[in-house]
């Protein structure tokens, strides 16, 4: 099951959990595939003339993730979207639009996603030493 939510011109379609900050209105999308992907894409409201570089920076897991977005091809106006893959389950990744001209150095949207949990189908004690009473 998934849900589609609009909050503040975000379009967000997912099945997990997410946690959005009331921040100013922008249009970045960001899609969660499987509770282990998440599709990262910019909106013609995200790109700005002044603007020449565009990131992503995912934060949650012990090391943070820039992503570049690579410049749109001559026919398109809006560059491809970013994927990445969710190493951990359960976690609240934070997921940040970073603008700027020479390097993307200013973040301007950031949205909480948290993914859901992995469920454990079968426990094994097999690797458990037996203990004995002395």
């Amino acid at each position: 099951m998934w849900f589609a939510l609009m909050v503040y011109g975000l379009y967000i379609r997912t099945d997990a959990v997410l946690l959005l900050p009331p921040q100013s209105a922008a249009a970045f999308q960001v899609t969660l595939l499987d509770d282990e992907r998440m599709l990262m894409s910019l909106d013609s409201d995200d790109v700005r003339p002044d603007v020449s570089v565009y990131a992503v920076r995912v934060s949650g897991e012990p090391h943070t993730h820039t992503l570049m977005f690579p410049r749109p091809a001559d026919a398109q106006t809006l560059p491809p979207p970013l994927e990445f893959n969710a190493s951990y389950h359960g976690l609240c990744y934070s997921i940040s639009l970073m603008i700027g001209n020479h390097s993307a150095s200013r973040v301007v949207r950031t949205v909480a996603v948290m993914t859901s949990e992995t469920a454990v189908n079968h426990q094994s004690n097999e690797n458990r030493e037996k203990s004995t009473r002395i």
